[in-house]
């Protein structure tokens, strides 16, 4: 017959004294586990719900007032970094350059893993190039050819490097950058028309083409004129003489002026009518006296002898 074993000859495994010896850790630190998974969800849903009212905030922003509320209620997010960027267009195109530069270079110092990045750098660099600040401009073209080398805008940068070389007379600096542009670049395509602009600024250096503005020869100053006197209204000349056409050497010919009509007379009162004089007796043919002169005496008749 077989007897039971007592109790406390059977051994337990180790794994049920470590559950009997720890059980109650182990029940809270699955709680705490439980806690922090419920919270993480909690946190992850309140953030997605605040980059979406964040994002909405960015899209209806109209002015720089309200990209501001966007980058201080909203800071370190997507929708702040756009914010930011889109605040420097504004402030450029109001001809606020300075204030908009300060904008970029918030936005390249807190987020630097923002996909615009390389294109902010770039557009850092020709605001503080056209500011004058050519130092800073050239690092930050710099930053673009060192950090983001198998990108275009790596030779953009490179480009403007040697732009700037060229603009403070150091020719032979620039002609070095563009030389080494195509094999510096070699893994992008053959169409990036930085490199063909690169060859075209080595095309005028080779030229020796003036790369900087210069003046222009002063205007001619324009002669005096001669002083006027003012001469009255003459009077026509009477009578006009204009050309007459006429073959051979030209000729003149008088054109009478025309006058001014003259005034008709006032007609005299009519007279009574002359009574018709007497028949008078034929007369030797002669000319009839002249009214109001007495005729000649006739000679007298001869006497009879």
């Amino acid at each position: 017959m077989s007897q039971d074993l007592p109790s406390s000859v059977i051994q337990s495994s180790p794994l049920e004294n470590y559950l009997q010896t720890n059980l109650r850790k182990l029940m809270t630190l699955l709680g705490v586990l439980l806690a922090a998974l419920v919270a993480y969800g909690l946190a992850s849903h309140s953030r997605q719900v605040t980059l979406e009212e964040a994002g909405a905030k960015f899209v209806a922003a109209k002015t720089v007032e309200d990209l501001d509320v966007v980058i201080a209620q909203h800071k370190g997010s997507l929708a702040a970094a756009n914010a930011l960027l889109r605040k420097a267009e504004l402030l450029w195109e109001q001809n606020k350059k300075s204030t908009s530069a300060d904008a970029l270079r918030e936005f390249t110092k807190n987020y630097p893993e923002h996909p615009l990045l390389a294109e902010s750098l770039i557009a850092l660099g020709s605001k503080l190039e056209s500011l004058g600040q050519r130092d800073e401009a050239k690092a930050n073209f710099e930053r673009v050819s060192r950090e983001f080398p198998k990108s275009e805008l790596a030779a953009l940068a490179d480009l403007r490097l040697g732009d700037l070389a060229l603009a403070q007379g150091n020719e032979e600096e620039a002609r070095k950058i563009f030389e080494a542009m195509p094999a510096k670049h070699a893994g992008q395509s053959s169409q990036n028309a930085f490199l063909t602009q690169a060859e075209s600024r080595l095309e005028w250096i080779g030229a020796k083409l003036p790369t900087t503005e210069v003046e222009g020869p002063a205007k001619p100053k324009e002669p005096a004129k001669p002083a006027t006197t003012a001469i009255g209204p003459s009077k026509p000349l009477s009578p006009m003489i204009t050309p007459a056409s006429a073959p051979g050497s030209p000729s003149l010919k008088v054109v009478p002026q025309p006058s001014a009509p003259a005034t008709k007379p006032a007609s005299a009162p009519a007279s009574a009518p002359a009574s018709a004089p007497a028949s008078a007796p034929a007369s030797a043919p002669g000319s009839a006296p002249a009214a109001g002169t007495k005729p000649a005496p006739s000679p007298a008749p001869a006497g009879k002898p």
